[in-house]
């Protein structure tokens, strides 16, 4: 289902702008009701619906950017891969292994932990 609308957040002034194309991330709203063929035409009272969601839809854009969560298959490929660098054949790629240990990653520490 293609939605009508989707939001951008384009400048760093805090200020939600809303632009009439399709959407482009998983990130959406269901205020289909939206007919005009851009934000100053529409009626004040939608237009703040749609800036209030619009918000909320960038908090959560933001919060996931800054707090990544990776998913099951991340976190088990990363474990395999950080017993290929901790096990006994390590010594093939040094250049490799290097780059593990001086993250930390074959100690316990994690990218996504910060």
């Amino acid at each position: 289902m293609d939605v009508p609308c989707c939001v951008r957040v384009l400048c760093p002034c805090r200020r939600v702008h809303v632009e009439h194309q399709p959407a482009q991330s998983g990130y959406r709203f269901g205020l289909t009701a939206q007919t005009a063929p851009n934000a100053q035409s529409m009626k004040p009272s939608i237009q703040g619906k749609v800036e209030r969601k619009a918000a909320q839809v960038a908090e959560k854009v933001q919060s996931r950017l800054q707090n990544p969560q990776p998913g099951v298959l991340t976190k088990l490929i990363f474990t395999v891969m950080r017993r290929m660098q901790r096990g006994k054949n390590a010594d093939y790629n040094p250049k490799d292994r290097d780059h593990w240990r001086d993250r930390g990653w074959t100690a316990g520490a994690r990218p996504w932990k910060g």
